[in-house]
C-alpha cells in the first residue's frame, strides 16, 4: 500500500525528470507540457487504476469468474 507521501515523492521525481528533459525550471511550462501531451501525474494514474480495479473486482461474482474458469 502506497502512503500519501510515497505518491507525492513519485510526483516530485517525475516533475524533476520533466524539468531536466525540457531544460526549464518553470513549473508552469511543465504543467503546460503535461496538458498538451496528456501526461498525467503518477498520483492521478494510481487513483484511476485503483478505481478501475475496484470496479472490476466488484463485478466479479465468484473466484471462478475472476480467474476466467
Amino acid at each position: 500500500m502506497l502512503l500519501k507521501f510515497d505518491v507525492k515523492s513519485l510526483d516530485f521525481a517525475v516533475t524533476r525528470f520533466l524539468m531536466k528533459l525540457f531544460r526549464t525550471s518553470s513549473i508552469d511550462v511543465i504543467n503546460d507540457c503535461r496538458r498538451n501531451f496528456s501526461f498525467s501525474s503518477p498520483s492521478k494514474m494510481i487513483e484511476v487504476r485503483k478505481a478501475e480495479f475496484n470496479v472490476k473486482f466488484n463485478k466479479c461474482n465468484s473466484l471462478m469468474y475472476y480467474f476466467g474458469l
